[in-house]
Parts: structure tokens; C-alpha cells; sequence
């Protein structure tokens, strides 16, 4: 999210952990359907993701980020209307040994531990490894269900339906904001000859259960008009939803949380067919799972909002550039 202070234009929203939207000189994805794809694109070591889920992750090990403003779809294809997000990692080198550990303790049991390592395994051959844990309970208290919230609330909900309800307790007093993810990353430079170079990466990344979020709904006045006049913050109707999962904190017997797996996988070989040509394939291969389940409706009414994406993708670039006095 830093680079948004960097960037004029650029703004990130995030409604979970599992959908992320920019939003770039105006134009933005606002709908959060799970088969839907953003019109500012995000790329990941060259290639492109197709899906809005599969975008937000841990960043570490991070070589640089570029974002292009405006129409990119001459270089990058379409979906890139209002510009893209271009996440490059570190890669391999040539050095013998190199990299570095880093870890945090912070508030709220927050503990993260990430590093990376990298080493010439021959002449022509180098790997680089890295990684990220992160655990976090959530720096956002839950709403709590008291007893004159719940008596306002079901006086006027019994009166609105025209039968007795009762609001339930949903769970009290539970985090939100936490984070439960790990991810992997491994790169293998290989040189075929002197012309010839591939990059090989390889990533995983999962998070479990992850407590991401909620709503808290407050009962207020009414006027002559039916407008509302105060908002009664001592006595909220609590509304949770993305609540961790477990039975001390589902939200009318829905197991809540986000659970999500990513495999990619990048080939990328570069091949220098004169000193001023260069041809260049890049292969990708995607599989995302996410299971978002939450209660949109939380303690007051019922309404339970689940979705479940299997998401799939390959791409092949071939990219053939460079040129001479006359041509480019």
C-alpha cells in the first residue's frame, strides 16, 4: 500500500485480503465478483493476472514495483484501460552467497518472520529462495452485542416485520484485521549459452482463516421525516462478518474467515539474436482456490454471503524487440 504515496493518482482499496482494487487516475473495478477483471491490470514478474482475487499477497523480497498511467493495451494487451501495477521480484545473481533475515513482534500478537538466500549452484546456474509468515490477531475490535442494543433492536424489528424477533449475540468482542498467510517464492537463473538466459519462478502462498473485516450496526431516531437523528454509539447492534472461523466466533452458526491457496509458476527466456535483437517468451501458469464465507447481515438479520473461486489461468508471450537505424 506504500506506493500509493509515491504515485499521484493511485489509490488501493481493499474490501478483504482476497479482492484488491486500484484505482488509477479515476478509473477503478468497484464490483466484487469473483469472475470480474480489473481494468487497471496487475502484472507479477511479467505476467498478467486475470483475477482480482489472486492479487493482493505478502510483498517481500521485492526488486521494485512500476505503475504505468493510463492505456497500456499497445505493450500489456487489454485490460489495462486505466494503466497497471507491475510487481517485480528479486531474482538470482551471480554472487556466491547473498541475502538476508528480518523479523517483527508487534501489538496485537502480531509476529512476522521473512528472508531470503541466494547462491551460484555452477557457472550457470543460480537459485535464489525467500519467504514470509505472517500472524496477526486483528488490531480492529468487534462490535458487542449489550443488552439495550439488543432490547432496541428487537423492539424494532418485531415492529417492522409484524411478529416477535429476536436478535441473537452474534460473536462479541472478536478481531478483525488479523492475518494467518504464509508464502514461498523460488528462482532458478539458467544460462543455455551466452545469449541465452531463463528465469524460472515458483510460488506458493496460503492463508487460513484469516479475519479480515466487519460491519457494526448502530440504531438511530427518528424524526417527523424519518430522518435519522442520533447515533446511539453506546448500545450498537453488531453486524460482524468476515469473523475469524471457529465456534467462538461464527456469526449465526456461519463459519466466517478467508482461506485461499495460489500456485504460479513463470518461465521467462531471453535469447539475444544479434547485438540490437532480442526475442524473449514468457510462460505462465496459475491455480488459485478461495473460500470467502461472511454474515452480510450479522446479528440483527441473517444473511449469510459465500463465495467459492477455482481459478485457473496460462499465457504465452512471445515478444520480439530491437531494431537499427531505420527500424525499430
Amino acid at each position: 500500500q506504500e506506493i500509493t504515496q509515491q504515485i499521484p493518482g493511485l489509490q488501493i482499496q481493499t474490501f478483504t485480503p482476497g479482492f484488491t482494487v486500484f484505482n488509477l487516475r479515476g478509473i477503478s473495478q468497484n464490483n466484487f465478483l469473483d469472475n470480474m477483471e480489473a481494468p487497471v491490470a496487475a502484472y507479477f514478474d511479467e505476467s498478467y493476472v486475470g483475477s482480482m482475487n489472486a492479487i493482493a499477497g505478502q510483498m517481500f523480497d521485492m526488486e521494485r514495483v512500476e505503475v504505468l498511467r493510463g492505456p497500456q493495451g499497445t505493450l500489456f494487451g487489454r485490460n489495462a484501460t486505466g494503466g497497471l501495477v507491475h510487481f517485480i521480484s528479486k531474482k538470482a545473481n551471480y554472487d556466491e552467497f547473498n541475502g538476508y533475515l528480518k523479523s517483527s513482534i508487534a501489538d496485537f500478537n502480531t509476529k512476522t518472520f521473512e528472508g531470503a538466500f541466494g547462491t551460484a549452484l555452477t557457472d550457470n546456474v543460480r537459485l535464489r529462495l525467500a519467504g514470509r509468515l505472517e500472524k496477526s490477531n486483528g488490531y480492529l475490535e468487534g462490535g458487542v452485542n449489550t443488552d439495550e442494543g439488543i432490547a432496541l433492536s428487537n423492539e424494532f424489528y418485531s415492529e417492522f416485520f409484524g411478529f416477535p424477533y429476536e436478535t441473537g449475540r452474534g460473536g462479541e468482542g472478536s478481531t478483525v484485521g488479523g492475518a494467518d498467510s504464509y508464502s514461498l517464492r523460488a528462482n532458478f537463473q539458467i544460462d543455455f549459452s551466452d545469449a541465452t538466459k531463463m528465469d524460472l519462478t515458483v510460488s506458493h502462498s496460503k492463508d487460513k482463516d484469516a479475519p479480515v473485516g466487519q460491519y457494526v450496526h448502530y440504531l438511530v431516531g427518528l424524526d417527523d421525516n424519518g430522518l435519522g437523528t442520533k447515533v446511539d454509539v453506546d448500545n450498537p447492534v453488531t453486524g460482524d462478518i468476515h469473523k475469524h472461523s471457529g465456534s467462538d466466533f461464527s456469526v449465526d452458526g456461519i463459519d466466517t474467515g478467508l482461506d485461499r491457496d495460489i500456485t504460479n509458476v513463470t518461465a521467462a527466456i531471453y535469447t539475444d539474436l544479434t547485438d540490437n535483437i532480442e526475442l524473449v517468451s514468457i510462460t505462465n501458469w496459475m491455480e488459485m482456490e478461495k473460500s470467502h464465507r461472511e454474515n452480510a447481515g450479522g446479528s440483527v438479520l441473517g444473511f449469510p454471503f459465500m463465495t467459492n473461486a477455482n481459478y485457473n489461468q496460462w499465457s504465452q508471450e512471445i515478444r520480439l524487440s530491437g531494431g537499427n537505424d531505420d527500424l525499430q
